[in-house]
């Protein structure tokens, strides 16, 4: 059994709303799981989305009152995977192309912000606060449509079924950012070529709407950015059927905090960040099969794992997945996790 794999996890400090992530790493054995879309029947010459049109609404957060200027702001993201089925017929563009997102039209435009890179921000944008643009694979490509700033989010089939995915940051630019509840209007498509949902962009909205309450909150660190947890080598017949667990190994994550706050983490499966699971996904070189690692924090609770803030992985309803750990004093401090086998098949 391969006993190399890798998850990210992140450090997500709250003093009343206020959060900080900082990434980490640990190298484990790894299992999978994806999301399912709904199905649906697409008149010809149409693209639909059941899931459109959407607002995407990033948890609420405070900016801790240290953070570098340029730097995501902890917590403060949303993550989407939306499936978009499309029945354009033989006349249709062929060749890779990709679903664009960018200011839906009547609404401010997109620009990027002097001195950061990849930071775009709009006039309904609260003032301190720019958007970065991800897919699962890193930045959003960014093209200029008509105008304006467009966003690639995943390339779409226009005789079939494609994914819309993103993940937006939103990233401090300058001291102080202004506080409140602020929407982005956005809409997805193909310029000239198709828009979701009866072809009409306002069917077709994806917004993204989010809070912030402090811009001077404290802060935390993680001891150690990277972890190497070795688990013990098992044998087949030490599991007793799928859902059995073997092999449960402890480690410590630590933080080293500047006031007492309340600690939670959010771990993020880095083979594949879509997974929402509390199975981890199969690492690159695998040769395992039918079992997988499962993370337990300090009060043996399985951890379920996230791509960053709140998901909507095909769905409407926003998954959510932190691990509260409760209050840690001021200075460094640790808490322990556990790592183990899980049987996911019938051998």
């Amino acid at each position: 059994m391969n006993a190399n794999g890798m998850f990210r996890a992140a450090a997500w400090v709250a003093t009343k709303a206020a959060l900080l992530r900082r990434a980490m790493q640990v190298l484990i054995v790894l299992a999978s799981v994806s999301g399912v879309a709904k199905a649906q029947t697409v008149p010809e010459g149409a693209c639909m989305s059941s899931y459109l049109p959407l607002t995407a609404v990033i948890p609420e957060v405070s900016v801790p009152r240290n953070l570098a200027l340029g730097s995501p702001i902890p917590g403060a993201m949303v993550t989407v995977s939306l499936a978009v089925t499309c029945n354009k017929g033989p006349a249709a563009a062929s060749g890779p192309a990709q679903w664009r997102w960018s200011s839906r039209n009547g609404t401010p435009i997109f620009s990027e912000v002097p001195g950061f890179t990849e930071v775009y921000r709009t006039s309904s944008m609260s003032e301190g606060v720019g958007l970065r643009v991800e897919t699962f694979g890193g930045l959003a490509t960014h093209y200029l449509v008509n105008g304006q700033i467009a966003f690639g989010l995943g390339d779409y089939n226009l005789n079939g079924t494609s994914n819309i995915e993103a993940r937006f940051v939103l990233i401090k630019v300058a001291e102080s950012p202004q506080t409140g509840t602020y929407t982005q209007p956005g809409g997805t498509g193909i310029h000239g070529v198709a828009w979701i949902n009866n072809s009409t962009e306002a069917n077709s909205a994806l917004d993204v709407k989010y809070t912030i309450k402090s811009a001077q909150s404290s802060s935390c660190t993680l001891s150690q950015k990277d972890i190497e947890v070795a688990l013990p080598k098992v044998l087949v017949n030490d599991f007793t059927g799928v859902g059995s667990f073997v092999g449960p190994t402890t480690f410590p994550i630590g933080v080293n905090c500047e006031d007492k706050v309340a600690l939670r983490f959010e771990m993020k499966d880095a083979t594949k960040p879509g997974n929402v699971s509390n199975i981890l996904s199969l690492g690159a070189g695998s040769t395992a099969e039918g079992v997988g690692i499962q993370i337990l924090d300090g009060q043996g609770k399985l951890i379920s794992y996230t791509p960053g803030g709140q998901t909507y992985n095909q769905s409407t309803t926003p998954i959510f997945n932190p691990t509260l750990l409760g209050e840690v004093p001021a200075g460094t401090s640790s808490t322990t996790f556990t790592a183990r086998y899980v049987q996911t098949e019938a051998v």
